[in-house]
């Protein structure tokens, strides 16, 4: 049996094998790529919304 990676190499493999999985659900999975591209819309709208009357008023936070 080989020893166990540790510390910072478990860390790096771990990535990596996330990314594969993501790279995977990209290309296989429309729901995936639907999901991701809404949310970068909606991220990039959250930046353009006047959210102050909503923080005064104690909407928000």
């Amino acid at each position: 049996m080989k020893p166990a990676r540790t510390g910072i190499t478990r860390i790096i493999y771990a990535a990596g094998y996330s990314m594969k999985g993501l790279r995977a659900a990209w290309q296989f999975e429309a729901a995936f790529r639907q999901e991701v591209c809404l949310a970068a819309v909606l991220t990039a709208v959250s930046f353009l919304l006047d959210v102050t009357p909503y923080i005064s008023h104690g909407y928000l936070g």
